[in-house]
């Protein structure tokens, strides 16, 4: 599904775009950093629409040749399966009738040569020389979009990069670089020989913020008539509070309170309580647990440090880390200038690896992301099917009695509530409570309020 062109042709991050075609116009080269799922590729692959050429550029549309290059598409991490991708792209996007005649002939036979080279080294001399006849003969400027570009960048041989200047330094206005990662490319690789490569974006680094509020909101908005829902004010608030403007997380946060709101609209008291359980669902959803995990895989080491820090108590040191956050987006301000997170659904995520870290805490935790119970520090082992089901009802209202006629509908489900009797619910709250002391003398977690129900207590 393409986020980027909501109903009506509706342009989400239409600055973002704007900024990229500056750079193209000035046939300065730009480098796109994002966090996973921030919306790299769908901006990248956006902006190589007519339309929405025509609607930033107007008649200077016509003087590009957009190639969207995706580095994924690489057999393998060599220099040959690179120049494949790009010679490849160049065929099946450039418009045969607008394309002069040489240019087809050169790119022909460069892929031959890739395909089958006669030597090691026909193979980039063929791709040099059929790029030089592109940029020399096309009457637009070539604007070449490396999407997925970090591994490709982290382990292509320096020769790749040497050529790709070279060309640029031979026809400055003739071809531009679009490059689209996950960290600042000088994070990916700093070593002498592409220095020169790099410094092609020094000063032209795109940092994807989160969609701003009117994005969001239209995207929340094209999701609910996908999904045949309804959205209303408080839903949008809720969705940007756990989602944070990131489009992937705001399609799973959407998809798991889709799922319970249905289409009809409610009121206050309705939307408190099916955000109440949207948020039991969310904090065990796989598909947030993904979203995070990959965001998470994004940062070094020290920006990962810095988090946990920042999520920790006491005053949180200013660094170099921190300031890498703040300039990719995953840490902003509060009203009161406080660093904060930019989505809840990373924040409880992050808090939760801390957490891990630490000195094992008293009394019962779910962690999510391994989907395991811990009761002090212990996991729980072989939990039945039943018996998880329970526990996620349980932990979800931690400290709240539940009824018997809750535990049939949530466990069972309720076309079974006239089947299963209180003796069946009694053996499985039982067994629960058995495998949650996993040691004599542990507490006792689950406890029974005679005559209203369960209950599941914190410490």
């Amino acid at each position: 599904m393409s986020l980027f062109i909501a109903p009506n042709h509706y342009h989400l991050r239409f600055r973002d775009a704007a900024r990229v075609f500056e750079h193209i116009q000035s046939s300065a080269c730009c480098a796109v950093v994002g966090v996973s799922n921030m919306g790299k590729s769908v901006l990248l692959r956006g902006l190589a629409r007519p339309d929405i050429q025509g609607l930033h550029l107007g008649t200077e549309a016509q003087a590009i040749a957009y190639v969207y290059v995706d580095c994924n598409r690489m057999v393998e991490m060599s220099e040959r399966a690179f120049y494949e991708v790009v010679i490849s792209a160049l065929l099946d996007q450039l418009p045969a009738d607008d394309t002069p005649q040489e240019v087809i002939t050169a790119l022909n036979a460069a892929y031959d040569a890739v395909i089958n080279p006669p030597s090691a080294f026909h193979i980039p001399l063929r791709f040099n020389q059929a790029l030089m006849q592109t940029v020399h003969h096309l009457p637009q400027t070539l604007v070449l979009a490396f999407d997925e570009f970090d591994e490709a960048f982290a382990h292509l041989d320096e020769r790749v990069f040497t050529n790709l200047r070279a060309l640029k330094d031979r026809d400055w206005q003739g071809i531009v670089y679009i490059t689209a990662t996950d960290r600042d490319l000088v994070d990916i690789r700093r070593e002498p020989a592409v220095e020169e490569f790099l410094e092609l974006f020094m000063h032209q680094t795109l940092y994807l913020a989160p969609l701003s509020e009117e994005d969001t909101r239209t995207l929340i908005q094209h999701l609910a008539e996908q999904m045949g829902v309804t959205f209303n004010v408080r839903d949008e608030q809720f969705i940007r509070e756990w989602a944070g403007g990131h489009p992937g997380l705001i399609e799973a946060v959407a998809r798991v309170l889709g799922s319970i709101t249905g289409p009809i609209n409610r009121d206050e008291v309705q939307d408190f309580l099916i955000h109440r359980r949207a948020m039991e669902e969310l904090r065990v959803d796989p598909t947030i647990r993904q979203e995070c995990e990959r965001i998470w895989n994004d940062l070094t080491a020290e920006e990962q440090e810095a988090l946990f820090l920042l999520l920790s108590p006491g005053p949180t040191p200013a660094s170099e880390a921190l300031a890498a956050l703040k300039r990719r987006h995953v840490i902003l301000s509060d009203e009161e200038e406080h660093p904060v997170l930019f989505a809840r659904a990373f924040g409880e995520y992050v808090d939760r690896l801390r957490r891990r870290h630490l000195a094992p805490e008293r009394g019962v935790h779910y962690d999510p992301d391994e989907q395991a119970v811990y009761v002090d520090g212990y996991r729980v082992q072989d939990l039945t099917a039943l018996e998880h089901k329970l526990f996620l009802l349980l932990y979800g209202r931690q400290g709240e009695i539940v009824d018997k006629y809750t535990i049939v509908e949530n466990v069972w489900g309720e076309r079974f509530i006239d089947e299963v009797d209180d003796a069946r619910v009694e053996r499985l709250v039982s067994r629960l409570r058995k495998k949650l002391r996993p040691y004599p003398g542990a507490p006792t977690y689950l406890v029974t309020v005679r005559g209203r129900g369960y209950k599941l207590v914190a410490r």
